[in-house]
Parts: structure tokens; C-alpha cells; sequence
């Protein structure tokens, strides 16, 4: 299989509807304004509005140009990619072709902790790509410090913000404040999870958000349960 370059992540992104690249290449604005770019024309800075066809053929065609450009790395072309979509693009591109095993542990760690919710993601596939991943290529000395000095079977928590949660999701803790602090988030009626996992199935340790976070396959769950009398 051929390797993941720059200028094929380029051609793939090109490859996609205007409206589709707009939520792919821009983040989301509020109230539904439509989404602006700076760029340069030769005397500062031109700004676009992105509410006409004409408008965003010629945003998405800077900032895809920008990408290919600008981008040293394969792993730097998903800074330029809207947080939301990360993962459904790093999926698409790792069925295409072959990352290096350094790539792809870094890229996989790095979109992982930076995004809000990858849950939106179907737990399939999530699954699929964390088998592919080296844990260690993915956690730093300190997380695989702490990973070798749990215990076998590890107690960890999850917390649900509301009944949309998905309870065998692959994110827990081991810090039960945390979870408790997920929970309760944004106070709707959350819940927390306690289960029990052997560290065979335990895909990642970070702490990269103070969040003790595990990422395991949930397969791997045993004696899931709503922790209650709290």
C-alpha cells in the first residue's frame, strides 16, 4: 500500500462536495452566521463571507492550497481540518493508504485529546482504529509509567451527561471526581458509570487533560453498573 502524503490528503479534501469541504475546513460559527476567512490579496488581508457559491469555491480553494503549502508533515495537515471531522478523515485516509507507525500513533493520540466528542464516530470503528495502534507510540513516559503501575484489573468510572451517552464508550477514568465532573457537566440529569477492565484491553493511558483518561475496547467491560447512594 502506498504511504499518506500531504498533497494526497490535499487531492482527497478536494475530492468532496463545496458545502461538505466548508464543514470539513471551517469551524462551525454561532447563530448560524455563515463562516468567514481572511485572505491576502496583495494589500493586507480580504475578507470573504462564505454565505454564496462563488464565495466558498474561492475560500476553500485558499485554505486547501494553504494546507498542501504550509503543511510539513502529514500529521500538521489535520490542524487545518475542523476538530469535529478529524477522525472521519484520518479513517478515510488510513483505509486508502498507509501511514508510518509513527504517524499514525501521533496523529490518533493528538485528534483523540483534542476532540470534544468522538463518540460521534460509531464505536466500530473507533475500535478498528485503536487495534491498529502501539500503545506505547502513544502514550508519553509518564502515562506509560502510571499504565504499568495499574493493576491488572482496573477499577474505572464514566461519566454520562445525559441518556444520549453512550455507556460502553471507549473513554473512562480512573479518577471517579472526573467522571463524577462529566456527569454533571451540564446539569442534565448525568449518571456515573463504574466497570472493570484487565489492562490487555485498555488501548491507551493519558493524562494529557489531567483526566486520567483510559481508552479501552469496550468488548473488554465487565460488571458495568450506575453507581448509586452518592
Amino acid at each position: 500500500m502506498e504511504k499518506v502524503t500531504v498533497d494526497f490528503i490535499g487531492t482527497i479534501l478536494k475530492l468532496f462536495p463545496t458545502d461538505m469541504q466548508i464543514e470539513l475546513l471551517f469551524q462551525r460559527m454561532p447563530f448560524g452566521m455563515p463562516p468567514v476567512i481572511l485572505v491576502p490579496d496583495g494589500n493586507g488581508n480580504k475578507m470573504i463571507v462564505l454565505d454564496c457559491d462563488e464565495n466558498k469555491k474561492k475560500a476553500v480553494e485558499y485554505k486547501l492550497n494553504h494546507l498542501i503549502n504550509t503543511s510539513n508533515t502529514v500529521g500538521e495537515c489535520f490542524y487545518h481540518i475542523s476538530k469535529p471531522n478529524r477522525l472521519q478523515i484520518f479513517e478515510i485516509i488510513s483505509n486508502m493508504r498507509e501511514f508510518t507507525e509513527k504517524d499514525y500513533n501521533t496523529i490518533l493520540k493528538n485528534i483523540w485529546v483534542s476532540t470534544e466528542f468522538p463518540h460521534q464516530m460509531p464505536i466500530p470503528k473507533l475500535v478498528k482504529l485503536f487495534r491498529k495502534a502501539n500503545p506505547k507510540l502513544m502514550m508519553t513516559d509518564d502515562d506509560i509509567s502510571i499504565y504499568s503501575n495499574l493493576p491488572e484489573t482496573v477499577t474505572i468510572y464514566r461519566g454520562l451527561m445525559d441518556k444520549r451517552s453512550k455507556v460502553r464508550g471507549l473513554s473512562w477514568t480512573t479518577d471517579f471526581e472526573r467522571a463524577e465532573w462529566f456527569a454533571n457537566r451540564f446539569n442534565r440529569g448525568g449518571k456515573i458509570m463504574k466497570a472493570d477492565i484487565k489492562k490487555q484491553h485498555i488501548f491507551m493511558f493519558t493524562n494529557d487533560r489531567s483526566e486520567k483518561e483510559c481508552v479501552v475496547n469496550p468488548k473488554g467491560l465487565k460488571n458495568v453498573c450506575v453507581m448509586t447512594g452518592l
